[in-house]
């Protein structure tokens, strides 16, 4: 795989020269690797499909399920196009669900989009989010200005990063309402605990409220960079194993190092997850299961 290849899988950082020259260490430490060959062979069986982008479906996304029969929401499909990322926030059961252009799950976190007010009244500044189909606007960085802001207003009731919304189907300005965002903290949460990565949820005046780390690592990440969720698409397993691969060449290479265990313990946690839980059969280990991955060479992952 080339440099130009490698950073491409790193789009995040572009224009970035101190990020780029960490993406170039990488790519000498995982080539000067016994299994650098492997994992940066891009025309391995488990490689090609990452670069692959299938279309966005025709007359738009709309990826709602059972799970929103009956709900108030969006009027029409969202126009999406290759690499955008699908945001669906069902404030009953508490969550925002992130698809693909194509509708594939991505992932789900906990999210809030409730007011203080009552359920049924939407156009007073202190009742539920307007339900229908936004856009993410501005982006607002307060983390990166000051990581350790004095107590305020703004930090307390914004937190890390925030996002004004775009109406598409004029829900918002039909009720009288205007400045509705995304963002995360709590003025609830008191000081300095609204800014804790992973501050309690509390209602806002009709914003959506998520935790100030999943803001950060969920919708931050996919709104600077909209592809980067389909970047690897060869499948969970596919995932696991690459990921797994990484942290196995960092922690002979670099002892000690913080970040290899925080990626150690993202691995575990993909590992531990019950949808590659259900790759694997009965009274096998994930962790010696996801070495076996059949692009290696190895059997099956899901077979007997």
């Amino acid at each position: 795989m080339s440099t130009e290849r490698f950073a491409d899988r790193f789009r995040y950082f572009k224009g970035q020269a101190q990020q780029l020259r960490g993406v170039q260490q990488l790519l000498n430490a995982i080539a000067a690797s016994d299994q650098g060959s492997t994992i940066l062979d891009e025309q391995a069986p488990w490689a090609l499909p990452y670069s692959e982008q299938p279309p966005a479906p025709a007359g738009g996304l709309d990826p709602r399920g059972s799970e929103e029969v009956g709900m108030a929401g969006p009027q029409k499909p969202a126009p999406v196009q290759p690499d955008d990322s699908y945001l669906l926030v069902n404030d009953r059961d508490e969550d925002m669900e992130a698809y693909d252009h194509r509708g594939q799950l991505l992932w789900k976190i906990p999210c809030l989009a409730r007011d203080q007010g009552a359920d049924t009244d939407l156009s007073h500044t202190n009742t539920d989010t307007p339900p229908g189909l936004y856009k993410l606007g501005k982006l607002y960085t307060d983390v990166e200005q000051n990581p350790n802001p004095p107590c305020s207003d703004t930090a307390m009731g914004y937190g890390w990063y925030s996002f004004d919304m775009e109406e598409l189907e004029g829900h918002e300005a039909a009720h009288g309402r205007a400045g509705i965002m995304l963002h995360s903290s709590g003025s609830a949460c008191g000081w300095p605990g609204a800014w804790a990565p992973q501050q309690p949820l509390h209602p806002t005046l009709g914003c959506i409220r998520l935790h100030n780390a999943d803001l950060r690592d969920k919708v931050l990440d996919a709104r600077r960079d909209p592809s980067m969720w389909g970047k690897f698409n060869a499948g969970l397993e596919g995932s696991a194993w690459y990921l797994q691969q990484l942290h196995l060449t960092f922690q002979r290479r670099l002892e000690n190092s913080r970040s290899v265990e925080l990626l150690g313990e993202s691995v575990r946690e993909i590992l531990a997850s019950a949808p590659d839980l259900a790759l694997v059969p009965a009274g096998h280990d994930p962790g010696a299961y996801a070495e076996g991955h059949p692009w290696c060479g190895l059997p099956a992952r899901g077979s007997t």
